[in-house]
């Protein structure tokens, strides 16, 4: 049997949805996923159609028996389970709609191999919970909505054990950081990777007399509310109100002042503080020192170093691909949990899981020009090594892509940064 995993690229009103990927998984735990952006080539593009092309077409899918497709979705009620049929069978397939944050739970927990294990999923935020009078679906900040999720996880049981910020208005680690990204000049959440970076450029501790997290009585809260869109703008009232600062968001080419950053890195800290308070709170609570982050803000590396270090957990697992585009590999997974009644352990995952090398062949055909060496592996290193000392950017492309945003590889852009003409076209042309 073969089960598909999706990610809807819209909601129910229109609105696009970024990070799209696939994934299939069999009974005999042969897992794939690709992200939409592989594909198509455009940074975080939502959606499914071309990534599910591409695996289906490696994977020779005629030779298998789909038995069911899970999607998800965010910023949005989840969508009825319904049938459709799949080009080529002649057959309708059985389609489930799962909550975003259980499917970054099923992800999280069959992948770390634990037989038990407390999932965190902290997000920027997943499907509507409840609905809040008549207001529309756009405005989904006005709704209940899926912030943060506890969940208690063996093989055989999922349940829910607690929540925050789940009630309307509320904004948790994901939405302030989104804010915090808007306000350092950066276009979109996409790039929340470059505002937790520049958190270390900042001193935490100026500011100590008011936390904006705060953790009581095993709950987290914050002191701000999303009342409107541009919730950049609430980050910068509240700086002034409590410590008197006076900050602008940055504009393209401008450079963020020592008071911003130094406010970022209090950001950073308060959230950090509290991640801690609550994971030792939930370990308390359930004796079970096993514990799985996941969601977007499983991608802040600088606080799950820290979680690492200080909290009580004992074993700590993070997928390589937490946000979005895990959904996928989720979705696939509760199809074969609907199925065989338990969640399969995939702890022996391997990380390169994407599209293969041959389907990129037609990128060549963008270049004027190009010409083939066969070359050994230490032949390819040795003029590898020449190219970058020279100061020439690399693409280095091998095997199958990543799983997740992280170039491990295969799929890596290599330059020598310590140049300051390479790491300008870095940053301004690639």
């Amino acid at each position: 049997m073969m089960y598909l995993g999706i990610n809807i690229g819209e909601t129910t009103f229109g609105k696009s949805l970024k990070d799209g990927a696939s994934a299939i998984l069999t009974d005999s735990l042969r897992l794939r996923s690709i992200a939409e952006e592989r594909i198509t080539r455009v940074k975080a593009i939502g959606g499914y159609k071309n990534s599910l092309k591409s695996i289906l077409k490696e994977e020779n899918f005629n030779n298998e028996i789909i038995n069911s497709i899970t999607q998800t979705s965010y910023c949005d009620i989840i969508i009825q389970d319904n049938e459709a049929k799949v080009d080529g069978l002649n057959k309708t397939i059985p389609i489930y709609s799962i909550s975003h944050h259980f499917s970054h739970a099923l992800t999280s927990f069959a992948l770390s191999g634990f037989e038990k294990a407390i999932i965190v999923i902290w997000d920027c935020g997943g499907n509507i919970i409840n609905m809040n009078s008549s207001d529309s679906f756009d405005k989904w900040w006005k709704h209940g909505r899926e912030q943060h999720t506890y969940y208690l996880v063996s093989k055989n049981n999922i349940e829910v054990i607690d929540k925050d910020f789940s009630e309307p208005f509320e904004m948790g680690f994901g939405e302030i950081y989104r804010a915090l990204t808007h306000l350092l000049g950066f276009n979109s959440y996409i790039h929340s990777s470059k505002a937790m970076s520049l958190t270390a450029y900042g001193d935490a501790t100026k500011y100590t007399h008011k936390e904006l997290f705060y953790f009581i009585d095993g709950k987290i809260y914050s002191n701000l509310k999303y009342t409107r869109k541009d919730n950049y703008s609430l980050l910068v009232e509240w700086a002034n109100e409590n410590f008197g600062l006076t900050l602008k968001k940055v504009r393209t080419g401008e450079k963020p002042s020592q008071d911003l950053l130094d406010f970022a890195a209090y950001i950073q800290n308060s959230m950090e503080n509290v991640a801690i308070q609550k994971i030792d709170y939930l370990i308390n609570k359930y004796g079970i020192h096993n514990i799985c982050i996941g969601g977007g803000v499983g991608l802040n590396c600088v606080m799950n170093s820290k979680i690492r270090r200080k909290s009580k957990l004992k074993n700590l697992f993070i997928p390589p691909a937490s946000g979005d585009t895990g959904q996928a590999v989720g979705n696939a997974i509760f199809g074969f949990y609907m199925k065989n009644k338990v969640i399969p352990n995939l702890s022996k995952f391997d990380v390169f899981m994407g599209s293969n090398i041959a389907i990129h062949q037609n990128l060549l055909d963008r270049f004027k020009s190009y010409f083939y060496l066969q070359l050994s592996f230490q032949e390819k290193i040795v003029i590898g090594a020449f190219l970058l000392n020279k100061g020439l950017i690399i693409g280095w492309c091998q095997d199958k892509s990543e799983w997740g945003p992280r170039a491990l590889g295969n799929r890596s852009i290599l330059c020598r940064t310590d140049l300051p003409s390479v790491a300008k076209k870095l940053r301004e042309e690639i």
